[in-house]
């Protein structure tokens, strides 16, 4: 997708979206990010340290960057909009990268894991041990779920999705000795009867990738998250957080959302 016409296009907007933005003054929305890993991995999906280390730094200006539950219940009531950072499969990388990064400006993350080392996405990456999820929720990042196999949920039976979210995340719980109460859709795919599912299965709420700033009007199981990828340039990522880059960027996910779907039928 990278290469393709229409991610050039979007890319181009973001660059110059600055432009767009003094065509009027739109109050910026609470926001959550989605990053993969961090380092120099070829994958599209491993950002540079030293970009997401001025992305944070960025963001910190703009936002008042928060944790998750604190976001959805408003626990920080400030002048400014509030950002939460979260990350996808739980590699290594968010141990050694953006727990620093994030403790140096005071903030945390959150980290959605794979139960199962064997369904790793990216096998050239490590995953995080239970000792260092453990030390992250120690020091203030909430852990969330990521399914056991990390198959998109609308593909599994209802039994099979339920036995992930239920059974599969108890059992990992107790390694770690605490709550799994969010749930983060793989591939960011789902629908009605996914979200019932997730729901009957305990969790406080699911988040996809569906690129705009969140909206609880569209429910506790449809919480929009913005992916942040390698092409995220300092300048792209200036403009992704404001107004007028989230919508850019909800416009254009839904279009590959889309041409996706009607692709693969």
């Amino acid at each position: 997708m990278k290469n393709s016409l229409s991610y050039k296009l979007y890319l181009s907007l973001l660059k110059y979206g600055s432009i767009l933005n003094v065509l009027g003054t739109v109050k910026s929305k609470d926001i959550i990010l989605c990053y993969h890993d961090l380092g120099s991995n070829v994958w599209d999906f491993s950002v540079d340290k030293s970009e997401f280390e001025v992305q944070m730094n960025l963001l910190q200006k703009k936002y008042n960057i928060v944790g998750i539950s604190d976001l959805l219940n408003k626990q920080h009531k400030n002048t400014k909009p509030n950002a939460a950072v979260s990350f996808d499969d739980g590699y290594e990388s968010v141990y050694k990268i953006a727990y620093p990064v994030l403790k140096k400006i005071g903030a945390a993350g959150t980290v959605f894991v794979i139960g199962s080392s064997k369904s790793n996405p990216n096998m050239s990456l490590k995953l995080l041990s239970i000792e260092q999820i453990k030390e992250l929720h120690k020091n203030g990042w909430e852990i969330g779920w990521h399914t056991n196999k990390h198959v998109s949920s609308v593909n599994e039976s209802k039994d099979s999705l339920y036995m992930d979210l239920k059974i599969s995340k108890s059992a990992y719980e107790k390694k770690l000795g605490l709550k799994l109460n969010y749930f983060a859709y793989p591939f960011g795919k789902y629908n009605k009867n996914v979200e019932t599912i997730v729901k009957k299965a305990g969790f406080l709420g699911a988040f996809t990738v569906d690129g705009d700033a969140i909206d609880l009007a569209k429910g506790i199981y449809r919480l929009s998250r913005v992916t942040v990828s390698k092409s995220i340039t300092k300048q792209h990522f200036e403009n992704l957080i404001t107004p007028i880059g989230l919508k850019i960027n909800h416009f254009f996910t839904n279009g590959w959302k889309y041409a996706d779907y009607f692709l693969k039928r």
